[in-house]
């Protein structure tokens, strides 16, 4: 299956899970492994990708939820968000490629790590520590927690000044941390934690709804049918002119940086209808071009579900979807 403009061209391997599970949330550890975590509503599991034969792994992990998201450290560990324990408490689940082996994540006491409400969001710096958040409160505040891998301590990084639940959290190679949250007046806030937590108000007059960013402190927003780009803290939006599809109804967008490449993907429904449109779009060499698998949406009711890239043979897209089925693009060389 192949994507093809004047612009840019992708050609899709569809990698279809074994079952008729929905792929749900995806990561890449250093060495370009693929995860991918599914679910059919009762269960999931966590799988990786066998190279050569692209047929997915089954892991297991034996999910009671669905799985918020995972992702690696450099030490052979991929870290699963939003399940729970036997006590139904949520818990960090570890799985070492290197053993094989599933634990939860404890302190340097053996305490499994854990909170009464959901973990939404994880993320791990170089240095293996381990940042997460969720539907949780510490001292009455909405937090970021760190879990050091020197000392096994975990603790909130205090200062954030969280009005509300955080959205989405994520660090880049230089160490700097970034949580997204918004007000109840729809303001849209990026947090940022370098040492100290600063707080950058983008108002809320551009529905923004999700960022991602770039080892340079390149900060890029999406609105549902635009995209925007400024340098961190600064509040003054460029337009990137994407011309992203626009709906009447609900819009989902995802966005992923990687090496100078900019990726969005995401669905809508027109209001009164339940059928969506998928589409995928790529900003590479200062053009934009819509890179959307030709048959995801076959399906009127299919739903993107996460969205990232590696360094493949040719800096590859990731696009998980409720069809059961991950989409593996690779950039055409013309």
């Amino acid at each position: 299956m192949e994507t093809t403009n004047t612009k840019t061209s992708y050609a899709y391997t569809s990698l279809k899970l074994t079952k008729p599970f929905s792929a749900t949330t995806l990561c890449t550890n250093r060495i370009n492994q693929l995860f991918c975590a599914d679910w059919d509503g009762g269960t999931g599991n966590l799988n990786t990708l066998s190279v050569g034969t692209n047929q997915w792994n089954n892991l297991g992990g034996a999910f009671k939820s669905e799985i918020n998201q995972i992702c690696a450290d450099g030490l052979g560990n991929i870290y699963v968000v939003g399940d729970q324990n036997a006590t139904d408490q949520y818990v960090i689940k570890v799985f070492n490629v290197k053993t094989n082996l599933w634990s939860t994540l404890t302190d340097a006491n053996g305490v499994e790590i854990s909170h009464a409400n959901p973990i939404n969001f994880v993320c791990v710096d170089e240095a293996n520590n381990v940042y997460y958040t969720g539907n949780f409160e510490v001292n009455n505040e909405v937090c970021v927690m760190m879990f050091s891998a020197q000392t096994r301590q975990c603790s909130p990084i205090a200062g954030g000044n969280f009005g509300l639940a955080i959205t989405k959290l994520c660090i880049n190679s230089a160490g700097s941390l970034y949580a997204s949250w918004t007000d109840n007046n729809n303001n849209f806030y990026i947090n940022r934690w370098g040492g100290s937590w600063i707080s950058v108000n983008f108002g809320n007059t551009l529905n923004l709804s999700t960022f991602t960013i770039d080892n340079q402190e390149n900060i890029y927003l999406v609105s549902d049918n635009k995209v925007y780009t400024t340098k961190y803290p600064a509040t003054e939006l460029i337009d990137m002119n994407a011309n992203l599809p626009d709906f009447t109804g609900t819009q989902i967008n995802y966005i992923y940086h990687n090496e100078g490449i900019l990726y969005v993907a995401g669905f809508g429904f027109e209001a009164g209808s339940a059928n969506t449109s998928c589409y995928v779009f790529v900003y590479n060499n200062g053009a934009w071009s819509e890179i959307t698998p030709s048959d995801i949406n076959a399906n009127y009711q299919t739903t993107i579900k996460d969205l990232i890239s590696y360094v493949g043979n040719n800096k590859n897209v990731l696009v998980s979807a409720s069809n059961s089925t991950v989409y593996d693009g690779k950039s055409l060389i013309h």
